[in-house]
């Protein structure tokens, strides 16, 4: 029967084993967790243990320097009963039986332990019990708290495991706070008089030093005190090293004359009170959330990022917050929030260190060797550029001029998981090349070349505009500047505003000492952008080009010529620009070539090309607004200009006196023909019809030479 009894008494306090909250100031992970047990609390009496335990709570909280960082803390109890209420006092040979199996000391029944202890091993382990409901309910405790049911006041320090304090309402304040001294703080006693067995070991209170040097709290003690101290008025409230601690009347040394670890009714010393700040920052960081939550973070150069931080505040006191970037502080960041701006990493790939330092100024400590009272939180911002599926076109040049090894085009395609493919042009060699973006959009590698050193690449997505590529390429006797654009009109949910068909012309620049003529280009542009080019230019060479116009209205035109070893290159604009519709910076290059019959030596040409949207006339339609029209030949050879008159007619025939030939397309906009030159001789010339300046620009060419031509109204 008494088993059966017992075993129901038992399922019952396992019943009432549970967490409940008196202060609850945050999450677990960042808090000195309390928790308080009842001991001596019958079934009856579990509802009194609910009101002591917040007493208690109250009453610890209420003592310096807990006071003033009571936000660090949360407190719970758990109500367990026991069969009888109170304590075991071996003195009067008084045994309860409770839950925790807590009894007084035999000889000053004022200490109060729970086994395993030296004055009564045949109890079973409260020790074990505390752990076993600490791991269960609250794993995360850092202060265990045994509240005893008992009118003699008592307590320890539970062999600095568990702050044991009897309910006795005086001193239950004073010996509650003393014993957690010595489990939050490792705090020694500082009592003078004299226990056997007691260890030697030093405590953050306690030393045997008298070495001003060598002593702990020497940051404490001020200039000129006596070492060791006396005792006497004038050092009442002095820190120093009082003889007179550890359970040693000599010997051994205290910081103050009286403090709460050596005598109740007085507050912590301040070495007392800094240890206990630190051992609360061990356990509470200043820094109690951030935002972003993840210290990696990858962003859009062009977006601008919050960071904030949640602190731990004292009491009477604010933390201090200073921002940083890249380790260096930023003036005036020192509120608990902070905005990268947009565009911060617009300058460069390289990743930004944002960090922020939390720091508490707090005069209750002057000794932090670990750095407690201070956080630094860093989060890597990685910027991001989201590669995108498309095809690029654009050109390279020679950053020193543009020269025919030194330039070329570039054409690359991507993927929307940054592979890509691609292939540079020098001349009539093409080199391909394939890879993987980096995860902000770079790329960088070596293209190969046969028998010779390969081609160094870099590029990367433009950050502001992921339609536009940037870069370089070089070789050991060159470098060059890369740029290039996606083209983005599918022909359908997006139409080339550029559509349509214009005509170029290709005029020499101002260091030839006479006209040599005008290049021309017919030109076309479909509602997909892409480009389709063909002329020739005054040394009778015939040229064409496929290529794709940009967002932007961008097109990159390169033409090899001779075999590779020279090129037409040009970023023309399409844009209403005056009397042009496109144009554009232009280089011919042609090397010398002894057998060419025009121009021999060579041609390095820079001009303007210019143009103008054509747009072929209806059937019946006269192309110019003129009929009387004026053919300038200048040139060639020519002792001066040469005009030779025309007539236009209907359906654009043109007719003359002198046996001129001249034929117009309508439909593309060039024009070709003969004109006698003597002696059964002829100027043959070919040009392009410019409707903006409402006139007719070309080359004709001689034996070995060519002249300007223009066709206008007189």
């Amino acid at each position: 029967m008494l088993l059966i009894i017992l075993l129901a008494l038992c399922r019952a306090a396992s019943a009432q084993s549970s967490l409940h909250p008196i202060l609850v100031n945050g999450p677990a992970s960042n808090r000195l967790n309390i928790v308080i047990f009842s001991e001596g609390y019958t079934s009856n009496q579990l509802s009194q243990f609910a009101v002591d335990a917040t007493n208690a709570v109250n009453a610890l909280l209420a003592h310096e320097p807990y006071a003033e960082y009571s936000n660090y803390f949360n407190a719970w109890f758990i109500p367990v009963a026991s069969l009888q209420s109170g304590s075991s006092h071996p003195v009067s040979s008084t045994r309860r039986n409770t839950y925790f199996n807590s009894s007084y000391d035999a000889v000053s029944d004022y200490l109060i332990t729970i086994p395993p202890n030296a004055f009564d091993s045949s109890y079973a382990n409260g020790q074990g019990k505390v752990d076993a409901l600490s791991k269960k309910l609250m794993p995360q405790c850092d202060l265990p708290i045994l509240l005893v049911n008992d009118i003699n006041p008592g307590g320890s320090d539970g062999f600095d495991k568990t702050a044991i304090s009897a309910t006795e309402p005086v001193s239950m304040p004073e010996i509650l706070t003393h014993e957690t001294g010595h489990v939050i703080g490792s705090l020694g006693d500082e009592y003078a008089r004299f226990r056997s067995g007691f260890p030697d070991t030093e405590e953050p209170n306690t030393t045997q030093t008298t070495n001003l040097a060598n002593i702990k709290w020497n940051a404490w003690i001020p200039g000129g005190t006596p070492i060791p101290t006396p005792t006497n008025s004038s050092t009442a409230d002095v820190v120093g090293l009082f003889e007179g601690a550890h359970y040693h009347t000599n010997g051994w040394y205290r910081p103050k004359l009286n403090c709460l670890m050596s005598v109740l009714g007085y507050p912590f010393c301040e070495v007392c009170s800094e240890t206990l700040v630190l051992a609360l920052y061990a356990k509470a960081r200043p820094v109690d959330a951030i935002s972003p939550a993840a210290n990696v973070i990858r962003i859009s150069p062009l977006d601008a990022q919050n960071f904030a931080v949640t602190v731990l505040q004292p009491a009477t006191q604010s933390l201090q917050v200073q921002w940083l970037t890249n380790g260096v502080a930023i003036p005036g960041e020192t509120n608990l929030t902070f905005t990268l701006p947009a565009l911060t990493m617009i300058n460069g790939t390289a990743a930004q260190q944002v960090s922020v330092q939390v720091t508490d100024p707090t005069s209750l400590v002057r000794n932090d060797p670990s750095n407690l009272l201070s956080e630094l939180i860093s989060w890597t911002v990685m910027p991001t550029i989201p590669a995108r599926k498309g095809t690029y076109a654009g050109l390279f040049s020679d950053t020193n001029g543009r020269t025919q090894q030194g330039s070329g085009a570039f054409t690359l395609a991507t993927s929307v998981n940054g592979q890509f493919s691609g292939r540079l042009q020098i001349g009539a060699t093409r080199y391909s090349f394939t890879g993987q973006m980096d995860a902000i959009g770079r790329a960088t590698g070596i293209v190969p070349r046969n028998q010779t050193s390969g081609i160094t690449m870099n590029f990367h997505l433009d950050p502001m505009d992921t339609d536009h590529v940037a870069g370089s390429i070089s070789s050991p006797n060159w470098s060059a500047d890369l740029d290039a654009h996606r083209n983005v009109f599918d022909g359908r949910t997006s139409i080339a505003p550029q559509s349509g068909q214009y005509t170029l012309i290709i005029p020499a620049d101002a260091a030839f000492t006479q006209p040599i003529g005008d290049g021309w280009a017919s030109v076309s542009v479909d509602i997909s952008g892409r480009i389709r080019c063909s002329g020739s230019l005054p040394d009778g060479t015939r040229m064409t080009e496929s290529s794709v116009v940009s967002k932007e209205g961008n097109w990159p035109l390169y033409i090899p010529l001779y075999g590779g070893q020279g090129s037409l290159q040009s970023w023309i604009a399409f844009a209403n620009t005056g009397t042009n519709d496109l144009g554009g910076s232009i280089n011919w290059i042609k090397p010398a070539l002894p057998k060419a019959v025009y121009y021999p030596g060579g041609v390095t040409n820079s001009g303007y090309a210019s143009g103008s949207r054509y747009s072929p006339p209806a059937r019946g339609s006269q192309l110019f607004q003129f009929s009387n029209a004026a053919l300038i030949l200048e040139g060639a050879g020519l002792a001066q200009p040469v005009t030779n008159h025309l007539l236009l007619g209907a359906n654009n025939t043109i007719s003359s006196t002198n046996k001129v030939s001249m034929t117009l397309n309508s439909s593309a906009g060039t024009f070709s023909g003969k004109v006698p030159n003597g002696a059964s001789k002829t100027f043959v010339l070919s040009g392009v019809v410019l409707t903006n300046s409402n006139e007719g620009r070309g080359y004709f060419t001689s034996t070995n030479l060519s002249g300007f031509m223009k066709f206008v109204g007189e």
